[in-house]
């Protein structure tokens, strides 16, 4: 089903990645910071932890979901298992390789819903990035995440942003942003299913506050009237 292009737009999502490294982190403290996003009407964190342990990453996402924050968790989870566990120690939703056979595509829908699951989609051609999310768009999966720091992302981008208008899939960026003007390129592709953006909130060239607004006030025109 085709997104009609001048529905009502939701809000933007700018969406901080919490990246856990080797060394130990303090919960509280990732509590905390949890808690001043939230004030600043920060919804979702994106928990990266790849190549850590469990305990590790779900001390972090127990610290954070206590203080009320929806937490996508991006940890390298090999088996279904693995995702079950995240989404059983409060994870609302799971991050997975798209690259994934269709047999363990098929297993992972069926044991934990298609609604709770993201793809991750690394650089590449457009092509190449349409294809795998069309796999999993036909088992009912909507979300994908889609990383490319390249100097062409908006080109490959829009092209996998029309896919995305054509099914209805959300797509969520992360291009390495860290100025305003990166934020409000992808707002403008908002009518073509990208959706948000994840960021590191200390590497921005301004507030976190300050971005959110600016974002919100500039809302896309309809593309069809450009």
């Amino acid at each position: 089903m085709k997104r009609p292009i001048n529905q009502p737009i939701d809000p933007f999502l700018l969406i901080p990645t919490v990246a856990l490294g080797v060394a130990d982190d303090d919960a509280e403290a990732l509590a905390d910071m949890a808690s001043r996003w939230a004030e600043q009407g920060i919804a979702w964190l994106h928990l990266a932890a790849h190549e850590l342990p469990a305990t590790r990453w779900q001390r972090a996402l127990a610290a954070l979901t206590a203080r009320g924050m929806a937490v996508q968790v991006d940890a390298a989870l090999a088996t279904s298992d693995d995702v079950g566990s995240a989404l059983a120690s409060g994870a609302a939703r799971v991050v997975v390789d798209a690259a994934l056979g269709e047999a363990e595509r098929r297993v992972l829908v069926a044991a934990h819903g298609a609604e709770r699951l993201a793809i991750r989609v690394a650089e590449q051609s457009a092509e190449h990035a349409v294809a795998l999310a069309t796999a999993w768009q036909a088992l009912g999966v909507t979300w994908l995440l889609y990383r490319d720091e390249g100097d062409a992302w908006v080109r490959r981008l829009g092209r996998l942003g029309a896919f995305a208008q054509q099914t209805e899939m959300s797509i969520i960026a992360e291009i390495g942003a860290e100025r305003v003007d990166q934020l409000l390129q992808l707002r403008w592709l908002q009518p073509y299913g990208v959706v948000g953006t994840l960021l590191d909130p200390t590497r921005l060239d301004a507030s976190l506050q300050a971005a959110q607004d600016m974002v919100a006030d500039r809302l896309p025109h309809d593309a069809a009237a450009r």
